[in-house]
């Protein structure tokens, strides 16, 4: 369990400090995997060399949190070696869209719910990963903003 999860599980004032150090998307898939118990947004290559994990890991992204927004595509410097002219990935065609809500609270086991969290507590929940995961991170909320989300009152 990395120190993130450890101050989430203790209560720890470290959490706020650990937070507003680091970016809120580079912290909540770990809070995802300490509330759910699985890795989030794994990524992995594909065995006949078709994608690379890092294609497999943006496709999982925008499979729960939407298409890539075309403003951060326009901003990326390695854009062109994973995204068409239309923001499609090169390489993981035929990709759907599930949606935060579906990883979150699905019907099997990893994307379950977990034991004890009501509807009420999963729709905060959701919403707190959402304002936390959102693509482009000038619309992303802050760590001071996530930091008064009802989920963590």
């Amino acid at each position: 369990m990395g120190p993130t999860c450890r101050y989430m599980e203790l209560g720890l004032p470290g959490m706020r400090s650990l937070l507003l150090l680091c970016d809120s998307a580079d912290i909540v898939p770990q809070v995802i995997e300490f509330v759910k118990g699985h890795v989030a947004f794994p990524g992995s290559a594909s065995a006949t060399g078709a994608w690379s994990s890092e294609d497999h890991h943006l496709a999982i992204y925008m499979d729960v949190l939407g298409p890539m927004p075309r403003a951060l595509l326009e901003r990326g410097a390695r854009t062109s070696e994973f995204f068409d002219d239309q923001g499609r990935l090169l390489r993981m065609r035929g990709m759907g869209y599930t949606g935060l809500k579906d990883l979150m609270d699905g019907t099997q086991w990893p994307l379950t719910r977990p034991d004890g969290m009501n509807d009420a507590e999963m729709a905060m929940f959701v919403d707190f990963l959402q304002g936390a995961l959102t693509l482009d991170p000038e619309h992303r909320k802050t760590a001071e903003e996530l930091l008064q989300h009802e989920w963590l009152q």
